[in-house]
């Protein structure tokens, strides 16, 4: 074995220093444990179920129309990301679940949330105090920069409509549904990654 050799440690001086030896073993005295000892620092442990910090961003796989996976990205979300609840009777639903690629015409899932939207949107209780109803509803679509200008602006427009032709059946005739496309206008992020665009590529309805 090479290396310097380190010298016997005697009995005595192992009992100062609060250790036993102990055959071969070094055994800690409860007084070696009291003086100056640190606590063991507790092992973080996941706890299965527990609630999700709204302000963290929240990741959602999508298939679109031809398979290909891309990923929803929101900082606040109420589900699974897909729609997200901005309280005031205001939502912003992705455009990515509620069409198909470069399409205006909703899928099953679009239909299912636009539904659950609507009967927030009917209750007299918001937030936990009565509410008044809600009288009219202002549907806005909005895409990424990707295209033309005037493309844009008419996929967002017939997005927008085809939103408003379902929450109009599912609210009825005493609240006045409007709709209209912004285009590429209002970004609420940047068009210059995959990211953003999907973020930008939504429907935002709003309730008053």
């Amino acid at each position: 074995m090479t290396g310097e050799s380190k010298p016997p440690v005697s009995v005595a001086s192992a009992r100062l220093a609060g250790v036993m030896l102990v055959g071969a073993s070094l055994v800690l005295a409860p007084q070696a444990l009291a003086v100056g000892a640190a606590a063991p620092s507790p092992i973080p442990t996941l706890v299965m179920g527990s609630p999700v910090d709204p302000n963290e961003a929240v990741v959602l796989p999508v298939e679109d129309v031809v398979g290909k996976t891309e990923k929803l990205i929101f900082a606040e979300a109420s589900a699974d990301g897909a729609v997200t609840d901005r309280g005031g009777r205001e939502f912003t639903l992705a455009s990515d679940v509620l069409f198909a690629f470069n399409k205006a015409a909703l899928t099953s899932r679009a239909r299912q949330e636009i539904a659950r939207i609507a009967g927030v949107l009917k209750s007299s209780d918001q937030g936990g105090a009565a509410g008044a109803q809600v009288t009219s509803v202002t549907i806005t679509g909005y895409t990424d920069d990707v295209g033309s200008d005037s493309y844009n602006l008419g996929l967002s427009s017939r997005r927008a409509a085809a939103v408003r032709g379902e929450l109009v059946k599912a609210l009825g005739s005493r609240v006045a549904v409007t709709a209209v496309g912004r285009g590429e206008a209002n970004p609420v992020a940047t068009n210059d990654s995959k990211r953003g665009r999907q973020a930008n590529r939504r429907v935002e309805i709003r309730g008053r």
